[in-house]
């Protein structure tokens, strides 16, 4: 309860401040969680110790960066977005993690945007 009354409160702030909500789906694609986002195929997070892969070649999100590009392919600027969602590591080897959490990131894109931009929100 304590975490979706947080996670609701996060939401409302970005909300409250133009940005868009938009929550990705928990199964991703090898290239919108990996490839998209640059990451190199020996990449360790790419490791099976790392990422739930899914028999079909699929993985559980390891980050809410995977809804980054569809959103920046759908919508053209300027754009101000959040991204929150559940995300899913493979922590057996390290039974001081969780293997599912939540993160949310933004995204501003527009022009004359600097950190001074996010610094003032």
């Amino acid at each position: 309860r304590f975490r979706k009354f947080i996670r609701n409160q996060l939401i409302d702030i970005f909300a409250s401040m133009g940005f868009e909500v938009f929550e990705g789906t928990e199964i991703e694609t090898d290239y919108y969680n990996f490839t998209a986002l640059n990451t190199p195929q020996d990449h360790p997070a790419r490791d099976m110790q790392d990422t739930f892969w899914l028999d079909n070649g699929q993985v559980l999100k390891t980050q809410t960066s995977a809804a980054q590009n569809k959103i920046l392919k759908k919508y053209a600027p300027p754009i101000r977005a959040i991204f929150p969602g559940r995300c899913f590591r493979n922590e057996d080897i390290d039974a001081s993690h969780e293997n599912t959490f939540f993160q949310l990131e933004g995204v501003i894109v527009d022009k004359d945007v600097s950190v001074g931009n996010l610094i003032y929100l």
